[in-house]
């Protein structure tokens, strides 16, 4: 967030460092917000020595976020999930009617993330979107990405 903090000069955006696995910390800083943009994936294990995988932590991190949006009558989430949802696609440009077929487990994270966050939102009034983003940072040659 330090990159994305030095590039933002509006004061309307607040900036928070929360643990999101945590039902209470989530709580505490989803409440009297009017939209919340959930733009974060953890893309592998990253949590050395720790039971719980990313892609469950991926899973508990948006079901947190939509229990707690919902809770506190936030109308508007907005999702960044991923064009790895896709596959290797047939033909360019991909279209939202394409088939979902993951290949990496981040992808099949993103895609099991998605199906909670639209039956989550099916539940609650919530207004939200779920944005495909392509390549958000570009090439990651350290983790290849």
């Amino acid at each position: 967030t330090s990159r994305i903090r030095r590039t933002s000069n509006d004061k309307r955006i607040i900036w928070k460092k929360v643990d999101l696995t945590s039902e209470g910390e989530t709580q505490e800083v989803v409440k009297e917000r009017s939209i919340i943009f959930h733009l974060a994936g953890i893309k592998h294990d990253t949590v050395s020595g720790s039971a719980v995988s990313s892609y469950g932590l991926n899973e508990l991190i948006i079901s947190n976020l939509m229990k707690c949006a919902a809770v506190h009558n936030i109308k508007k989430v907005i999702f960044a999930s991923s064009a790895l949802v896709y596959g290797k696609p047939d033909k360019l440009p991909v279209r939202e009617s394409h088939e979902l077929r993951p290949i990496t487990p981040y992808a099949k994270s993103k895609l099991s993330c998605e199906k909670i966050y639209w039956n989550l939102r099916a539940n609650t009034p919530l207004r939200s979107l779920s944005l495909v983003v392509a390549i958000s940072m570009g090439e990651n040659t350290n983790q290849k990405l």
